[in-house]
This record gives C-alpha cells, structure tokens and sequence, in this order.
C-alpha cells in the first residue's frame, strides 16, 4: 500500500492518515455525525439489497434526501467522473478529493494481494482479474467490493447511509485490526453517486468551489 500512495508526499503513510482522520475538523464532524445518527443501527452490508419492484429514481432519490434531512446531514458535492467513491473516501481522509487516484490504488493493490477475501462477491465480471484491471481505470466506478477493500486498506469502518429502501444505513467494518478508531462517513445514491457526509451546513466552503473547478477541467 506504500507504493501505491507515493503520488503525494502528504498521503503516503498511515501516520499521514491517522493524522488527518485525528485533527480538530475530524474530530469535531466524526462526534456530530455519530450523534445524529445514534437513533439508526447500522446494518452489516456484503452487498447491496435489491430495490423495490417498481421503484423509480426520483422515489429513490426523495427518500435519501428525507433521510438526510431528518437526521440533519448533507452530503458534499463530489465530483461525477466515475471516481466518487474514491474521491468520497479521499475527501474524508484526506479532507480533500484531490487524492482519489492514491485512494484508488491503495485499494487495487489490497485487491490484488488478497483475493480470497474478495474475489466470491465480485459476480458481473468475466474473471477477478479482470475486475480488478477495470478497478485501475480512473473512470470505472466503485463498488460494495471497493469499499470494502478500502476500509481494509485503512484499517477503518466506513458508515454509509444509502437510498436504499433496506440497509439506509449500513457500516463496513474492517476486516484487519482497525488503525483508527475514526469512521469515514459517507452517503450513496444507489446506485448512481457517492459524496462525503457532514452534518448540516458544515459542508466547508471549499467543497463546492472544487468541484466546480474539476467540472472546469473536465476531470
């Protein structure tokens, strides 16, 4: 995993991410998030469930936003390039989406070196390997499967609250000894978009200029 996150000097350790994950802001959103969603119990999630017969994305769509609402969250804007969720992870790592592409490899390169821990849940591809070659593209999107093999790249729980009719909210729990006591929180409208989650009005301003700025530069 090392070598995976030498792209940027402030990203390439786990003392770096312990860093980030244990500053003030992290601290301060973590201990907010984990109030308002104290009401939800989290659902284990290996995959995601199967919709409603029926359902339309714009009912889909409503009931995450009424779940966000209710709760007092708000997801921050991520750019929609087909990196979300790494660009999500990185933006709760890191505190910024710049890192999507070490996020990314960290994550192959745990997909790679344990297989076994992977391979009997990736099923809508033509081999594991070939999975795991899409997954090094900077355009193709992540999956339960990613997001596993992130939380186990970190060695931290990633929380998710979802639009899913089951399973709104669903925590990914490590497979190796945690490195953090930290979540990442993050938000997902199945299967179309991750962002970052915060508690209301204290998505930071810089968010919204970021992505408005990749828009700009077609990334």
């Amino acid at each position: 995993m090392a070598d995976a996150l030498q792209q940027d000097d402030s990203c390439d350790n786990d003392a770096a991410i312990a860093t980030a994950l244990s500053d003030e802001h992290g601290e301060h959103f973590g201990d907010q998030l984990a109030r308002l969603l104290a009401p939800l119990i989290p659902a284990a999630w290996s995959r995601p469930p199967p919709q409603p017969v029926g359902e339309t994305a714009s009912a889909d769509k409503a009931r995450l936003h009424s779940l966000l609402a209710q709760h007092g969250l708000e997801a921050a804007p991520i750019a929609g390039d087909g990196a979300c969720q790494f660009r999500a992870v990185a933006d709760q790592l890191y505190r910024s989406e710049k890192y999507h592409e070490a996020v990314r490899a960290a994550v192959v390169v745990q997909l790679r070196a344990f297989p076994a821990l992977y391979e009997a849940f990736v099923s809508d591809w033509p081999s594991y390997d070939a999975f795991c070659t899409a997954m090094e593209l900077p355009t193709t999107w992540g999956d339960h499967v990613t997001l596993q093999a992130a939380a186990d790249a970190y060695g931290c729980r990633i929380a998710v609250v979802t639009s899913y009719a089951q399973s709104s909210y669903a925590e990914v729990n490590p497979q190796v000894p945690l490195k953090t006591d930290h979540c990442l929180w993050l938000c997902l409208y199945a299967e179309v978009h991750y962002s970052s989650l915060y508690p209301q009005g204290e998505v930071p301003a810089i968010g919204v200029a970021r992505v408005e700025q990749l828009e700009g530069q077609g990334r």
